[in-house]
This record gives structure tokens, C-alpha cells and sequence, in this order.
């Protein structure tokens, strides 16, 4: 699956600047379903009109905290305008998708960033007390995290393991 249809290859990391698997045509489906404008919408957002236009053009994405601004504005999920096949979801999917950053994360959680970092790149395992916290601050089941955090676990392993 390509980019644009939403989802990028299993293993890559989260890109560090915007939401990875982020779907510029699932934005103008859902901007034209809204029936906005490129610049009506970046008025309700707040955000300059070369904003919208670059992230319907695929040429930047928005930072999960504006992609949860674009899916409340558009009335559809974070998920719809991020697409990403179930087998290829990582843990900091969950976290983009609740539309946090890193240092959020970790003032929730208790840690630093770099615990949070090292968790998402399937580095460090992930606590039982920590489950409960993620799976609050994302808006998802325990068992959820537990298993998206077990697919970003594999996907490293396997891709560290290729390496051999």
C-alpha cells in the first residue's frame, strides 16, 4: 500500500515532522464532504491557507495535534484522514491518532521523552502500569496498546533481523 492510500511500508518509522500514513485525498474527500474551502477551513483552524493547500498536495502533513484539530473541524475520525492497514498500526500510531506529541505522552505517563521515543521504536517494553496510562491518554483499550505495541515489537525485530 502507497502513501497516498494510507499507509507506508511495515517497519518505517514515524517521520519526525507530521503524521505518518497521513492521506491528502482522504483531506479533500472529507473537506468537500464538509462543503469547505482550502481557505475556510485553514480560517477554522487557524492556520494559513498555504497550510491546507500543502497537505492536500501531499508536499507537508500536519502534526498529530492538527490532525485531531482537522478530524474535530471535519467531523470524521483521526484514523479516516491517517489511514493505516490494522497489521502495520504502531504503537505511536495510537499516539498521533490521539493527537499528541512525545512530551506529552511522557508528562502523562510519568517518563521522559526518550522512554516514550524508545517505546515507539519498539526499543523498551512496556509496563503494565504504563498500558493502563497510554490506553487512557489514547482513547483506546489496554489490550489495544498491548497489541499494537507487540506489532511494533515484530516489525523491528523482523527488520533488525533482515539485517543479519
Amino acid at each position: 500500500m502507497t502513501e497516498s492510500e494510507g499507509s507506508l511500508e511495515p517497519g518505517e518509522p514515524m517521520p519526525r515532522s507530521g503524521v505518518r500514513g497521513f492521506s491528502p485525498a482522504a483531506l479533500r474527500e472529507a473537506r468537500a464532504a464538509a462543503g469547505l474551502r482550502t481557505d475556510e477551513l485553514a480560517r477554522l483552524l487557524g492556520v494559513s491557507h498555504p497550510a491546507v493547500t500543502m497537505w492536500e498536495s501531499g508536499k507537508s502533513k500536519p502534526t498529530p495535534a492538527m490532525l485531531l484539530a482537522l478530524s474535530n473541524t471535519l467531523g470524521v475520525r483521526t484514523a479516516d484522514l491517517a489511514p493505516i492497514r490494522e497489521a502495520d498500526l504502531r504503537i505511536g500510531d495510537l499516539r498521533a491518532h490521539a493527537g499528541l506529541t512525545q512530551v506529552e505522552v511522557a508528562k502523562g505517563v510519568g517518563v521522559g521523552p526518550t522512554v516514550i521515543g524508545n517505546l515507539e521504536r519498539g526499543l523498551r517494553p512496556v509496563s503494565e502500569d504504563h498500558v493502563v496510562t497510554l490506553a487512557a491518554l489514547y482513547g483506546v483499550t489496554e489490550a489495544r496498546v498491548r497489541a499494537v505495541w507487540q506489532q511494533t515489537y515484530d516489525a523491528v525485530t523482523t527488520r533488525l533481523n533482515a539485517r543479519r
